[in-house]
């Protein structure tokens, strides 16, 4: 999925140059996709409605004119999914219907507006942003790292901590701190 991603970055005209830096980049945008696809979904349970969303008129050719305005939620997400459906259809633009989902979600106040935009983006382009990653458990040595990592975060003792971190950062092992607690990932 992520070789995918990467492949909708260039217009299918052009030629596609391949490097390990660009898939690699591709990765981490699609995975920060997932990421907001996921944690829309979970906001979006408590969320009554879609409240309100800047957009700006358009011209002809799709270009933003004038001032944003604020208009209700939902007529705002179809507004978006109109011009990402829009983009894709003028000779199958897909970067530039990528574009046109990010500038959606950056200026989409509600988790309701930003889950509908994403499911429609990934009933189209098939990029599995709301499966869950099943990740391996860690080895019993990196888990016990871990552990300790943690313990020496509630103790503030932040001297182990970053050096534990470090460790398992050079076993391909990324710590994300949030008020719930500490988890993992690998890179």
């Amino acid at each position: 999925l992520d070789y995918r991603y990467f492949c909708y970055l260039a217009h299918y005209r052009k030629q596609l140059e391949f490097s390990w830096e660009a898939l690699e980049s591709a990765k981490v945008s699609r995975n920060r996709l997932r990421e907001t696809a996921l944690q829309s979904r979970e906001a979006a349970k408590s969320e009554t409605d879609f409240g309100l969303m800047p957009i700006r008129d358009l011209d002809e050719k799709g270009r933003p004119t004038g001032d944003e305005k604020e208009r209700p939620g939902e007529e705002a997400c179809k507004f978006w999914i109109s011009q990402f459906e829009r983009e894709l259809s003028e000779d199958l633009n897909v970067p530039s219907a990528l574009g046109t989902l990010y500038t959606a979600l950056s200026m989409a106040r509600s988790a309701s507006i930003k889950l509908k935009l994403l499911e429609v983006a990934d009933e189209i382009l098939g990029l599995g942003l709301f499966e869950e990653k099943v990740e391996e458990p860690l080895p019993s040595d990196l888990q016990e790292k871990f552990d300790r990592y943690v313990v020496s975060r509630k103790e503030k003792d932040y001297a182990a901590s970053d050096t534990l971190r470090k460790e398992l950062a050079e076993a391909g092992i990324v710590l994300k701190d949030t008020k719930e607690g500490s988890s993992w990932s690998r890179k």
